[in-house]
């Protein structure tokens, strides 16, 4: 059972009795005010000075209002069920110990995982900003992070919004809002999704070694890849594999792929309506199933290829050296035919940059 209390400010205010759900009891009171040190098993919630913290015996709901901000406007609250041990360095919010922690409310800077215990995060109702070029929420060594969207969540971040050394784990019925610098998500071995609500605004939507999308709906606006699978560990193949949920992909202009794998891409179902000059790429194997529902600016497809512009792609501007739009050339005879042949040998163009043999 988890006591939860909403955020508030403690600038200019004057100190509000603790709810009685959160009472210390007398015995616990008595031994906090004595002088002398006592055997227990209560885990401190560590904080920095002038912020409100309560020790909760093991198995007690503890709670506390972290003023985690470098400037002290904001607040968030943060609860656990079985003794957090959290503390607040240089503005930050640092998790050094496994379990399950509920945030609430507003936090200016960052949440940062230094434990290789699993943790889950429950992201319920809270804003986090983090002007630095980091990441919003980062863990710092490889372990399995599991979060849990409730309510409306934010994430503004310079740097990456979610950044995992290891597994990130994401589900929940509630939604986030992410807008960021470079990766909106991002985990170095494996992300799994398996519901939420996403709205990301990003260089990248999406990316890990090994992306698994269970369910959920996504609006991915991207600069650079809307969802990425590149090789951060070695050891396993780059992958995306999309078995369900409702995804909407717009990409910007210039070199840009919707969807790029550095190894293979699965499609297994789900909904994708992808608006982009390069709809696919991939390294490895592609497959298409019948059960999934794709759609490449406005136009239905049955297969994918690799960098497949789809129906409709506007890619009739180029750059010439000297940074100025230009109209791109006619096609020759001869490309007209190599690119004939290479579709009807599984579709495989050059790479960027290749020059035809």
């Amino acid at each position: 059972m988890t006591n939860e209390l909403e955020g508030i400010s403690l600038k200019n205010r004057k100190p509000e009795p603790m709810p009685e759900s959160a009472a210390i009891s007398p015995e616990l009171e008595a031994s906090l005010n004595s002088d002398q040190p006592k055997k227990s098993k209560a885990k401190p919630i560590i904080i920095a000075a002038g912020i409100v913290a309560v020790l909760g015996i093991a198995g007690v709901a503890t709670w506390a209002v972290i003023n985690n901000s470098n400037n002290g406007s904001s607040t968030a609250t943060v609860t656990s069920a079985d003794g957090v041990e959290v503390k607040t360095v240089s503005g930050d919010n640092k998790i050094t110990a496994g379990g399950i922690y509920t945030y609430t409310g507003t936090i200016d800077g960052r949440i940062i995982i230094d434990t290789t215990a699993e943790v889950t995060i429950i992201l319920k109702d809270v804003t986090i900003t983090d002007s630095e070029e980091n990441a919003a929420i980062k863990s710092e060594q490889s372990n399995t992070v599991k979060v849990v969207l409730e309510g409306t969540n934010k994430i503004k971040s310079a740097g990456d919004g979610f950044n995992v050394t290891g597994n990130l784990e994401i589900s929940g019925s509630g939604n986030i809002t992410i807008e960021s610098g470079d990766d909106a998500i991002h985990a170095d071995s494996k992300l799994t999704i398996s519901g939420g609500t996403y709205n990301l605004t990003a260089a990248e939507g999406l990316e890990a070694t090994y992306i698994t999308i269970n369910d959920g709906t996504f609006t991915i606006s991207a600069s650079d890849d809307g969802i990425n699978a590149a090789q951060k560990v070695d050891t396993m193949t780059p992958t995306i594999e999309i078995n369900g949920g409702n995804i909407t992909i717009k990409m910007g202009a210039g070199d840009t792929d919707a969807i790029y794998s550095n190894g293979n891409l699965y499609i297994n179902g789900g909904t994708l309506d992808i608006t982009a000059q390069s709809a696919f790429d991939y390294d490895g194997e592609a497959k298409l199933s019948s059960d999934a529902k794709v759609t490449v600016n406005g136009t239905q497809i049955t297969s994918i290829t690799s960098q497949m512009m789809g129906p409709g792609a506007q890619g009739g501007q180029m750059m010439t050296p000297d940074g100025q739009s230009g109209e791109m050339p006619e096609m020759t005879d001869e490309m007209k035919q190599e690119m004939q042949s290479r579709m009807q040998n599984g579709g495989q163009m050059r790479q960027r940059g290749q020059m035809a043999q």
